[in-house]
């Protein structure tokens, strides 16, 4: 009786083994023949976040640590394109660019930027996708209209919060949500607002650079850091509940919410971070409070960006050579003279490339800075030292617009003042 228990026994753990292999083997199957987008949207879905304790020297208020309110982003969506992103295999960048309604011709101009994607070895199957975030309007003629423009470009996502200033962090979540559930196979995203000109052409040189770098896809890719005192007088000015401010003297380090870039694997963690984290206002601290408990330290990329004369230095003879490549357009300034601007920088910077046609390796130059790096679109590990040494050059030489004037009227009146006393001689 013995041997048949154990044959019976036998049988049966044969019988089970063999199931399992089965459906191991139909699980593995399963997986192979997932997409690329597909397998990286299940692999951000189990992604899990950790927060650190509240460092002894942090800006932060202990309320942000101790008692964080949970947040839920269930707006239902008005417009939607839920197939922008899967029906490529691969995205190297998403553009997600917080819009308002109104702003038609800031769109069109984007949309025109974005189709001149440079034509080098590296960049030949680059592909980028860009989206437009914007809430809903009472106007019914102005929601046609944008009903209208969606039909006719596929480009625009809409959810059903009302178009304000105080829900403009209500955009940036909304901005990572949709990267990560719609657009899960690009490699990086960039939340910008729409008055933010972007030299494509730069940006994906720089963006080939930065997945060389260790912990690429752990940080903020690009970011225009900021911090100070809180200062509330300009929200008070625009009637914004004070409720939804933040509630500190002084705002942590934070990226500039004007437009930043980072590997959609961050982007992630931000949109979890988020719904334990009650949203406030001003939008870029709000992305600086989540950085901290995350442990995330920001870096600044400053030299990247103008925020003063814009078109000056976006028409300087040197451009092409220089690291710059975002131009905020509206820096108090009006809508239209903004309109203005970004339509002349991003004519200019067309012209330019059709002029010099960029050559895969190139020596930029800071505008009249005498420091050269080695900036091809693939920059190897052992130029970063090379970049660092001009980012300190550039934040010690040109601090600010005023200290550039002075240094060039200095450089000019010393080669007057030497060509004019060998003429005496």
């Amino acid at each position: 009786m013995l041997p048949l228990t154990k044959t019976c026994i036998m049988f049966c753990a044969m019988i089970s083994s063999l199931q399992s292999f089965r459906t191991g083997m139909a699980n593995a199957s399963e997986n192979s023949n997932q997409s690329y987008f597909e397998k990286r949207k299940t692999a951000l879905k189990n992604m899990k976040v950790t927060f650190i304790k509240r460092p002894k020297n942090s800006k932060i208020p202990k309320d942000y640590y101790e008692n964080p309110q949970p947040y839920e982003h269930n707006f239902k969506k008005i417009i939607n394109e839920p197939d922008i992103c899967s029906k490529e295999e691969k995205i190297l960048l998403l553009y997600a660019v917080r819009s308002v309604y109104y702003n038609f011709a800031r769109r069109q101009i984007h949309r025109d930027n974005i189709r001149y994607i440079p034509n080098d070895i590296r960049s030949t199957h680059t592909i980028v996708k860009q989206v437009f975030l914007m809430g809903t309007t009472n106007n019914s003629t102005i929601q046609s209209l944008v009903q209208k423009e969606s039909e006719k470009y596929r480009d625009i996502i809409q959810e059903d919060f009302l178009e304000s200033y105080a829900n403009l962090s209500l955009k940036g979540i909304m901005a990572w949500k949709w990267s990560v559930e719609f657009c899960s196979n690009a490699e990086y995203v960039i939340v910008m607002n729409d008055e933010l000109f972007v030299d494509q052409y730069k940006l994906m040189h720089y963006l080939h650079y930065h997945m060389t770098l260790d912990g690429h896809d752990n940080r903020f890719t690009i970011c225009f850091r900021k911090s100070g005192a809180t200062n509330r007088r300009l929200f008070l000015r625009r009637n914004i509940n004070m409720s939804m401010f933040y509630k500190g003297n002084h705002y942590p380090y934070f990226c500039d919410g004007v437009g930043y870039v980072a590997h959609i694997n961050f982007i992630n963690k931000l949109y979890i971070a988020s719904l334990s984290n009650h949203v406030f206002m001003p939008d870029g601290v709000w992305n600086g409070l989540l950085a901290e408990k995350l442990n995330t330290s920001l870096q600044t990329e400053s030299y990247l960006y103008a925020y003063y004369n814009v078109i000056e230095r976006f028409s300087h003879p040197l451009y092409q050579f220089s690291l710059l490549m975002f131009g905020v357009t509206d820096h108090k300034l009006t809508n239209y003279y903004a309109l203005q601007i970004l339509k002349n920088i991003s004519h200019t910077v067309k012209i330019r490339r059709t002029q010099y046609r960029y050559k895969m390796s190139e020596t930029f130059l800071m505008e009249d800075v005498p420091i050269k790096i080695n900036y091809p679109s693939y920059i190897r590990k052992r130029d970063t030292e090379n970049l660092e040494l001009c980012k300190n050059n550039l934040n010690s030489l040109f601090k600010n617009t005023y200290e550039y004037g002075i240094w060039k009227s200095l450089i000019f009146f010393c080669v007057f003042f030497i060509l004019f006393t060998r003429y005496k001689t």
